[in-house]
């Protein structure tokens, strides 16, 4: 692996290597954190002296993952880590001075004739282009040798909602646990994990209240965003109830849990949802299941006048542009749009 310049590497140790101000040489240890050595590297050396001429691809990619490893979530770790090899699959090791456009149109032309999609493509070409990035962020590389250019693919189809004699159909198609979490779906929009790592503390029953909130070293949601949603009566009366008849009825016992007391696993959930869905008759292929629940919440919040902050919030969105993708036109918009320019060209 090249390192770049004032730092190396003995044992499992980096050590700095540097002049200081009055041309003395330094030499002294930066510990065995990659990304922290280089960070120590800037910090001496300020953030424009840069030298990324000895840098190569896998030390750029090792300082971002580090970075990563610190502050995404496991799965968004494991999707960068894939991509990373990858990357370094194709291209060796090169410095990233060497990197040019043309470089990654080869890669581009290798990653087709493997089958794979276009967005599979993108999805190893913004790592690519976010370690650059993060290089010259921390001052490992002086700046960008090229602008990285994701390929143009077809826009997302517009997942259609439920009806309500739809979610009525799910319903009363399921039953115990499956019933359950289809239920808390429907009041709340939740993801699938953040309903299976819902503990019994969680909910408020006073106020009719389900809290998302972290599991210190055992789980965080989406975007680590805890936040608060109110239910209806009906509701919070099934979860006393089949509370009442729970095994593990412990504040901190999983809602939804095994025979071992742990949650329930994803897979597995969504194999038993995926049932429901073909017995009740709403089940497309290619379809999301507990997921087309959460948009259907998303999509009802907006048509009826529920502010996108509030909806942003509810549905635990980080950015709010991923909370308008769910304001796309319906026919009932659209006919509402119509009878506003017929009453304008009456007047």
């Amino acid at each position: 692996m090249q390192l770049p310049k004032g730092l190396y590497k003995r044992g499992s140790s980096y050590y700095l290597d540097y002049k200081d101000e009055t041309g003395k040489r330094i030499r002294r240890s930066a510990g065995p954190d990659l990304h922290v050595a280089l960070d120590l590297l800037k910090s001496v050396r300020g953030p424009h002296s840069a030298d990324g001429s000895g840098a190569g691809l896998k030390t750029l990619l090792d300082c971002y993952l580090a970075r990563q490893r610190i502050y995404s979530k496991a799965r968004s770790v494991s999707v960068a880590e894939s991509s990373s090899k990858r990357l370094v699959l194709h291209f060796g090791d090169p410095r990233i001075s060497a990197l040019d456009q043309e470089a990654v149109d080869g890669f581009i032309v290798a990653r087709r004739s493997d089958g794979v999609s276009e967005k599979t493509v993108n999805n190893d070409l913004i790592i690519l282009r976010a370690a650059l990035n993060h290089g010259v962020a921390t001052g490992l590389i002086a700046s960008l040798p090229f602008k990285v250019k994701l390929l143009k693919t077809q826009k997302r189809k517009v997942t259609r909602t439920l009806t309500p004699e739809e979610i009525e159909r799910v319903l009363k198609n399921s039953s115990g646990r499956t019933h359950g979490i289809l239920r808390v779906a429907v009041h709340t929009g939740f993801r699938t994990d953040e309903i299976l790592h819902l503990q019994w503390r969680d909910i408020g029953w006073p106020d009719r209240s389900i809290h998302i909130t972290t599991k210190r070293g055992i789980w965080s949601s989406k975007n680590h965003q805890e936040r608060t949603v109110f239910v209806p009566g009906s509701l919070v009366e099934w979860l006393s109830s089949y509370r009442a008849s729970a095994s593990f009825p412990d504040d901190r016992d999983w809602i939804f849990s095994t025979r071992n007391r742990t949650p329930m696993a994803v897979s597995n959930v969504c194999r038993a949802v995926r049932k429901v869905f073909e017995k009740a008759g709403v089940y497309e292929s290619g379809s999301p299941t507990i997921h087309l629940i959460r948009h259907t919440v998303a999509c009802r919040l907006l048509s009826n006048g529920v502010d996108i902050e509030t909806v942003r919030d509810w549905l635990g969105h980080a950015d709010i542009a991923t909370t308008s993708i769910y304001l796309h036109s319906t026919n009932e918009r659209k006919r509402a749009a119509a009878s506003v320019l017929a009453a304008d060209r009456k007047s």
